[in-house]
């Protein structure tokens, strides 16, 4: 079925909306001439806005295609992820989002500065450069699959589209354009997926049939309970994994830190964060009832082995292409799904430009002051985000062979964020910590988990067993891949779920951490302010101080 001309009219509408909020932003208000305004937004955001933002630029459209997939390929049980994000989020609001939240500097890295040493933040802000750098090609690709597959326009020709009307309107429109888009896209998103909802209804006769299949064939799985670190999903391993995951990417993450920087104070940020963690499982799980969908429709004929698609990611655009007869249904589908990634993609370049400014640029112009400082950081901020955004094109064109998008993403997400996340905890809630035990904890724990996702041999994630016996007479069928050597003949740490490459970045930052500060201590190192340390922490050196001052003049008195 050809994309007709409603649906350009629809996709363009799409479009022209982005970009058309990023122009009103540039040319209203303070016209996005200082930091505050187009990094931070005055401060002065919806605890609401910020909360769809949040979901927005977490779900991106890796999610919805590649969570489709995994569920075709795989199963449900990925989606037991969602309690221990929840689980994560929570322990984020509480113990690193307030420590955040006094700093003054637009970007958190400030803190490791403040807390260890200036070469901390420059080590751990190119680290957060590069992985998202990586991280919105990998998203970029997603969108470019879908309308490449109902379009058959070129991939090329797909990601300059996505990729220059996301820079467009982040560049100039800053956060609140950023904040905004992020609402209507948001929408947009939920809006497409009930499509799909509503053409498998009238396609089965209701959703029990939906059920019925994905049970039948073993892809409604919510069961497994091992300890096993090797088994790729378990209770176990979302739990933890997602916890760390959770915690990650909303606590010591630039791009949440500075959208939680938007609102007027903590009570509201406490708001945004509640809210946001229920509007990401509804979409989570509006996406998980899409796989099972799919899965039910060609159940009886895999359209990978029957040579209709290249590779699994691309099941949900076939869906499309065979089910959406209504003219205009197929252009919603596709703005949606493109909206998934410009949702994701603006708030990662408005925060690849403040991290850069304010860790790389104010250091070196730091005599300069007044409003001619700001005005210049501000043009800088724009044409940081204009660079990031035409880089991550290029990026993306050299990534279109990836295997399977949501592990990729998931994966470059915890090489870097796990030993992140170590490096923070050292400093939030260790006092002993110090910067060279920290700095050896964090390189230790980077080595461990790149060794991991990339050393080789690994075996390969075995599917669940897919039929063809529904296909049409005639068609050629490809054989199923399936793993040359048994999972035991590959190197133990190899067969680990990738959802524990976060855990163990973790651990060995954290646990490193501890041993080489206590190594490398010295009698001259700098006072902690009790401001940089977690309120309960803080609280009990402040009690330790009270009982050794009694004891000195109870002595004093003897």
């Amino acid at each position: 079925m050809a994309f007709g001309l409603i649906d350009y009219v629809v996709f363009g509408s799409m479009l022209f909306i982005s970009a058309a909020i990023g122009t009103f932003y540039r040319f209203t208000g303070g016209k996005q001439k200082t930091d505050d305004e187009y990094l931070l937004g005055d401060r002065n955001q919806n605890p609401i806005l910020v909360a769809v933002s949040l979901m927005a630029s977490f779900m991106s459209s890796i999610s919805i295609l590649g969570g489709d997939a995994e569920v075709f390929n795989y199963g449900t049980h990925f989606y037991t992820i969602n309690i221990g994000c929840q689980i994560g989020i929570l322990i984020a609001m509480v113990c690193y989002v307030p420590v955040f939240l006094k700093l003054e500097s637009v970007s958190m890295y400030q803190y490791l500065e403040l807390r260890f040493g200036k070469t901390l933040r420059i080590v751990s802000s190119s680290a957060f450069i590069v992985q998202m750098i990586l991280y919105m090609s990998i998203v970029l690709v997603a969108p470019s699959i879908a309308l490449q597959i109902i379009t058959q326009m070129p991939y090329v020709t797909c990601i300059l589209i996505v990729g220059f009307v996301c820079t467009f309107y982040s560049t100039i429109g800053g956060i609140k354009a950023v904040i905004l888009t992020d609402l209507f896209q948001g929408s947009l998103m939920f809006i497409s997926l009930f499509c799909v909802f509503i053409t498998a209804y009238l396609h089965f006769g209701g959703f029990s049939k939906v059920f019925e299949i994905a049970r039948d064939h073993g892809r409604l799985d919510f069961g497994n309970f091992s300890f096993d670190p090797t088994v790729r999903h378990s209770w176990f391993s979302t739990l933890v994994g997602g916890a760390i995951q959770g915690i990650t990417l909303n606590g010591i993450n630039q791009t949440q830190i500075q959208r939680y920087r938007t609102l007027k104070n903590r009570k509201a940020v406490n708001r945004s964060i509640l809210y946001f963690g229920p509007i990401m499982i509804a979409l989570s799980l509006c996406t998980m009832m899409t796989g099972l969908i799919v899965f039910a429709r060609y159940h009886d004929c895999d359209p990978q082995r029957s040579g209709k698609i290249l590779k699994t990611d691309q099941v949900l655009p076939l869906y499309v292409i065979d089910n959406f007869e209504l003219p205009g249904l197929s252009g919603l589908f596709v703005a949606g799904i493109f909206s998934a990634a410009l949702s994701t993609i603006s708030p990662l370049l408005n925060s690849l430009a403040a991290v850069t400014v304010e860790d790389y640029f104010k250091p070196i112009y730091f005599k300069v002051k007044g409003k001619q400082f700001k005005q210049k950081t501000s043009i800088i901020s724009q044409i940081l985000s204009l660079t990031y955004g035409s880089l991550c094109i290029i990026i993306a064109l050299l990534t279109l062979n990836m295997k399977s998008m949501l592990t990729a993403a998931i994966v470059v997400f915890n090489v870097v964020g796990g030993p992140i996340l170590g490096m923070f905890s050292l400093g939030i809630f260790v006092p002993l910590a110090n910067q060279w035990g920290t700095l050896v904890g964090f390189i230790s724990g980077l080595i461990v988990t790149s060794w991991i996702s990339i050393g080789q041999p690994r075996p390969p994630p075995v599917p669940l067993p897919t039929r063809v016996d529904g296909c049409p007479a005639g068609t050629v069928l490809l054989n199923q891949t399936t793993p040359i050597l048994g999972r035991e003949n590959y190197p133990y740490l190899f067969r680990i779920s990738y959802l524990f490459y976060g855990v163990i970045g973790f651990s060995v930052t954290f646990f490193l951490g501890i041993l080489f500060s206590l190594i490398f201590r010295s009698k001259n190192e700098k006072k902690i302010e009790p401001e940089l340390l977690h309120e309960l922490v803080a609280g009990s050196m402040a009690n330790k101080k009270t009982e050794l001052i009694t004891t000195d003049n109870t002595d004093d008195v003897e």
